[in-house]
């Protein structure tokens, strides 16, 4: 008599059709199938049998979807395939929490000025990097002798030639030659040299200062005084001995100077204006040499006369 109407969520032709998504599984209108209440989560049109479009998801899809990898779940919004860079939990859209960055957050910021201020997406830092280092993600060390913002100081005179430290320039293991301070870049002062300038310069002409590195004197030495240090002298005496310190007339005297030269050098004794020499028969001058580099000069005066005396 076809007076019984559909049940059991069919509708249609001799009710072969079945009801879509209704709310609440609610069952649809027995004639054509319309969803009375509206559809399900996912669901839309008036049988709820069209799932939402991509990228939408929920009641009459009206949520958009996260920052999925993918395709997120038409009913729930989870993303089956995990988060972009940047984004954590089931719906992708909670961002990287502060400092950490990237793939499921596993990554932490690098030295950025303003700490933990990087990208939650690929942790480029956006105010630059910190002392010391440089690079998009402020993770690479200054180095090549470079230090402070952005490496653009250069380490001073560290010893060895080690690099100093890549935040404040300090020479960790202290200054070479010639510089002192924490980033030996300070000279030495005038009249020092070497490591931690506690050498003294030597017998410079006209008092110059020596090189601060090396302590060489760059203009020469002082009279008396040879080498690239001038610290050698060129005539050092050893002794001097003589037979009496008073020469008086009518006595035989001799005196005798023992030194040791560094240079090639010729010897004058006078006394008084009166030059001494072998040329006259009351006086003898003789030089020798030992097997140690010293010398002997030797003045004899076989008779002293009065214009001889004195007191030596």
């Amino acid at each position: 008599m076809c007076k019984t109407p559909c049940e059991n969520g069919t509708y249609g032709s001799d009710c072969n059709n079945t009801c879509g998504h209704c709310t609440d599984k609610e069952s649809c209108f027995h004639t054509n199938g319309t969803c009375l209440v509206g559809c399900d989560p996912g669901y839309v049109g008036e049988l709820c049998k069209t799932v939402c479009s991509q990228g939408t998801f929920g009641k009459e899809c009206n949520s958009t979807c996260g920052n999925c990898l993918g395709e997120c779940d038409h009913i729930s919004g989870t993303c089956s395939n995990g988060c972009t860079p940047g984004y954590i939990g089931p719906l992708c859209r909670t961002l990287c929490s502060s400092g950490k960055y990237g793939e499921n957050c596993n990554n932490t910021c690098g030295f950025c000025s303003d700490q933990n201020d990087c990208s939650h997406v690929n942790g480029t830092c956006f105010s630059g990097c910190d002392l010391g280092y440089v690079g998009a993600l402020c993770k690479t060390a200054c180095n090549n002798g470079t230090y402070g913002k952005e490496c653009n100081n250069t380490c001073g005179y560290c010893l060895d030639q080690d690099e100093c430290h890549h935040i404040n320039g300090a020479c960790v293991k202290g200054c070479g030659p010639g510089y002192l301070g924490d980033l030996c870049k300070t000279a030495c002062y005038s009249g020092t040299y070497g490591i931690e300038c506690n050498s003294t310069c030597g017998y410079c002409l006209d008092g110059a200062s020596c090189s601060h590195i090396d302590g060489t004197c760059l203009n020469g030495c002082d009279p008396g005084f040879i080498g690239a240090m001038c610290r050698k002298r060129a005539l050092e005496v050893l002794s001097f001995k003589a037979t009496s310190l008073v020469v008086r007339e009518g006595t035989p005297f001799e005196m005798r100077l023992s030194f040791r030269n560094m240079t090639e050098c010729e010897f004058q004794w006078f006394h008084g204006d009166y030059e001494v020499t072998n040329t006259s028969t009351r006086y003898a001058m003789a030089m020798s040499k030992t097997d140690n580099g010293t010398s002997i000069l030797t003045l004899h005066i076989g008779k002293s006369l009065k214009r001889d005396e004195s007191k030596v």
